[in-house]
């Protein structure tokens, strides 16, 4: 309690020694950024689209009409409705900034002669989060949503699989093998395919 009672100046003063006195290495606020960006660098991200009928993303991303979609399901329970693990894209032309500080994650390490300490960006500071969730106008039209996890690496699918969605341009043998993998992993899931009319519309379609 007294300690609370000290001036900010004072108090500063007092945790260095102790920190000190303790062997305790502080950590260096030169190296925020460094931190930040060796952070952002290590996030995994799975990038999703709210549209499957979205002609230039098929593409870009799909080969050119010839690759294939997965629908999940937002349900309760699952990282898809999780919003700590799931953000939408917000476009705009300006870049995230500090405004109230952020927020830091300490972890303090035993080390021979004394301890150290290791200060990152929480995954939960605002920071952080806008940064990977971030991107110009002109990219508007993906509608996306990330999936992130701390770190990168092979994780489980954020939600439950319930579509698949062939390019119209897909060779049927691809399509075949796609088929097959799909019925052999026991997922229940409606297949569908993307399809083009003369008249140059453009649909998404159930298999029968």
């Amino acid at each position: 309690k007294r300690f609370l009672k000290l001036p900010h100046g004072r108090r500063i003063r007092e945790m260095r020694t102790l920190y000190s006195e303790h062997g305790i290495t502080r950590s260096d606020p030169t190296k925020i950024f460094d931190t930040l960006q060796a952070q952002l660098s290590s996030i995994g991200i799975f990038s999703l689209s709210e549209c499957a009928d979205n002609q230039p993303m098929w593409a870009h991303y799909a080969t050119n009409h010839s690759g294939l979609a997965l629908g999940f399901a937002v349900r309760s329970g699952n990282k898809l409705a999780d919003q700590r693990h799931t953000l939408r894209v917000t476009y705009d032309e300006r870049k995230p900034t500090f405004e109230a500080g952020f927020l830091q994650q300490v972890t303090v390490h035993k080390v021979r002669g004394g301890f150290s300490s290791e200060a990152r960006f929480s995954f939960d500071d605002p920071v952080l989060r806008s940064s990977i969730s971030t991107k110009p106008p002109s990219w508007s039209y993906e509608r996306e949503w990330r999936y992130i996890e701390e770190t990168s690496g092979l994780f489980d699918f954020p939600g439950d699989l319930v579509s698949a969605v062939f390019g119209y341009r897909m060779p049927q043998n691809r399509r075949d093998h796609y088929t097959a993998l799909l019925e052999q992993s026991g997922f229940r899931i409606e297949r569908l395919e993307a399809r083009t009319s003369p008249e140059g519309k453009f649909k998404i379609a159930r298999l029968t």
